[in-house]
């Protein structure tokens, strides 16, 4: 079945192992070389579809050009964020860095610093105003976003939440 003497040689151990592990699957009585040629002729099928997916380089050359490198533009991302955090006022970074990323409740962290929670809102909207527009982003929604209403001259009529509901809490006190 393989004109190469090395395949053939190949071709015939896998043969040989496949049968001797499968040999419980032979029925006694039956065609013995007839069952051989066809685990022989499925072996040689199954090694022909690997051997056409499979590519020969011995250099490496085809490997290297298949390789990608690694996308590295979050880090780069991040060192611009750090680069332009550093530019704030310290006592804006304090409230954004324990508001933002540690996680910290404005109350918290208005304890911690020792200001009002009204003061640390304010430090942490300003950083955070600060910020996107030094990173290149806007700080509201866009003006075509809006509705028409809300970009008029006046003032509308009904808030505008921009699909978001509101709800008002109420609490009710004990009988």
């Amino acid at each position: 079945m393989s004109v190469n003497p090395v395949q053939a040689d190949d071709l015939l151990q896998e043969t040989l192992l496949k049968a001797l592990s499968n040999q419980h699957r032979f029925e006694p009585g039956s065609n013995l070389v007839g069952w051989l040629c066809t685990v022989l002729r499925n072996q040689f099928y199954t090694d022909f579809r690997m051997r056409k997916r499979e590519l020969e380089d011995p250099d490496g050359a085809a490997a290297a050009k298949l390789a990608t490198p690694a996308v590295q533009e979050h880090g780069s991302d991040l060192r611009i964020v750090w680069h332009h955090l550093g530019k704030l006022p310290p006592l804006q970074r304090e409230a954004l860095m324990l508001v933002a990323p540690q996680g910290m409740t404005y109350e918290a962290a208005a304890e911690l610093m020792g200001c009002r929670v009204g003061t640390m809102k304010s430090r942490v909207s300003r950083a955070r105003a600060v910020l996107a527009g030094s990173l290149g982003h806007s700080t509201g929604p866009p003006s075509s976003s809006l509705p028409r209403q809300a970009r008029s001259v006046g003032r509308p009529s009904a808030p505008v939440t921009h699909g978001i509901r509101l709800v008002k809490e109420t609490t009710v006190m004990g009988p």
